[in-house]
């Protein structure tokens, strides 16, 4: 079975695109679109949310690579270029735990503040609006206060829950030890979460992300030091933050349907259907664009430099 390591490097091979392909790519869009270069499908949905807000006048194609690595290995080989070529792109990657992988910072690559454009998905202003417009929880404060406070409480639990999950993954990502499979991509392999507490699930660490070697004893005591600076609601894995917000979201529904007199009683039989849509897709078109984004469009030089906007 291939290792995280050798996977990394065939992402960074085999997708990466070259010099030629990327001209070609751009020779079919308009001289005065810009070529947005993307890790995946999920990340221009996002970004055309948050450009229609800041920029509607902003033209631009989408040149998706798959992964963060091939995107970065696209400005690399392009930041040399002396044909102008450069200039017409910009690029957009998650932080996650590794940063811009060693890649030299540029102003032509912007990198989200969180770990993850699902980070942004996953908070206080996002299920405001959800109980809002979907769950037409609308006034009566104090109630609407409860609602939040219960999702702040459940969703802290369920972020101490799996810190031990995200440290494993940090420490793994830092000292590039490979990894022999993918992360857990399922809710019930992580936590056990409910309407009002989340409980840990059953199993070792060290099967659940599998690792070509264990950190030693001090390699792991120096990064949970490092580890424990990080703010888990913005820097710990998003797809877990994401995933744990759907399923409780789900519940959540249940509670507004079909109990009267529980966390909703203040707000009697909803008037208007109930909609059990909280996708991705759905939830990321009620977030405000991430921090320094407006100021990175307006501001971006194209090709080689020497600062990224974070």
């Amino acid at each position: 079975m291939p290792t995280y390591i050798e996977n990394l490097r065939k992402r960074r091979e085999v997708p990466a695109v070259t010099k030629t392909e990327f001209a070609t790519f751009a020779s079919g869009v308009p001289a005065d679109h810009r070529i947005l270069v993307f890790e995946g499908r999920d990340d221009k949905i996002a970004y055309a949310h948050w450009l229609r807000r800041i920029a509607n006048d902003f033209r631009y194609e989408a040149l998706i690579r798959h992964n963060k690595a091939a995107v970065l290995k696209l400005h690399e080989s392009l930041s040399g270029d002396l044909t102008g070529l450069s200039r017409r792109a910009l690029y957009f990657v998650d932080r996650d735990f590794d940063d811009l992988q060693g890649h030299a910072t540029s102003t032509a690559i912007f990198m989200t503040d969180c770990y993850s454009i699902e980070n942004y998905c996953v908070t206080t202003e996002v299920f405001e609006d959800v109980l809002r417009d979907e769950f037409h929880c609308n006034g009566i404060n104090e109630a609407r206060a409860e609602l939040l406070q219960l999702f702040r409480d459940v969703y802290g639990d369920f972020l101490m829950k799996t810190k031990p999950l995200n440290l494993r993954i940090y420490i793994a990502r830092k000292l590039a030890i490979s990894q022999d499979d993918k992360l857990p991509s399922r809710l019930n392999q992580i936590a056990a979460v409910g309407l009002h507490r989340v409980d840990a699930v059953e199993g070792r660490l060290s099967e659940t992300v599998l690792l070509e070697r264990e950190p030693t004893e001090v390699e792991a005591q120096a990064l949970t030091v490092e580890f424990e600076k990080l703010e888990p609601g913005a820097r710990y894995r998003g797809k877990f933050a994401l995933m744990f917000f759907v399923r409780w979201l789900e519940l959540l529904r249940i509670e507004r349907l079909g109990n009267l007199s529980g966390i909703f009683a203040a707000y009697g039989q909803p008037q208007f259907k109930v909609r059990g849509d909280f996708s991705f897709d759905v939830l990321v078109s009620r977030v405000s664009p991430p921090p320094g984004l407006k100021e990175f469009l307006e501001h971006a030089t194209f090709g080689d430099s020497q600062r990224t906007h974070a």
